[in-house]
């Protein structure tokens, strides 16, 4: 999730907004326990942090494929 959020160049605080503008709140602090693996995810969660990225939830989930393709246009 980190290194989507950093490709679209949102902060915590930006993703934390689209979050609560998609009727799904999580606070920044509760975001980045999130990247830091010290918070779960709910179903709901997941799908919101999803389209908040403009990702798939199995993008979220298994972002390899989007990080070669967000590699490839950075180098």
């Amino acid at each position: 999730m980190t290194q989507l959020r950093k490709a679209r160049r949102l902060t915590l605080v930006q993703l934390s907004e689209r979050l609560t503008d998609l009727g799904r709140p999580i606070l920044p602090t509760g975001l980045s326990k999130i990247e830091h693996g010290e918070r779960g995810l709910s179903v709901d969660d997941l799908v919101a942090l999803a389209a908040a990225l403009d990702v798939s939830p199995e993008q979220l989930i298994d972002p390899s494929p989007i990080m070669l393709a967000v590699e490839t246009v950075i180098q």
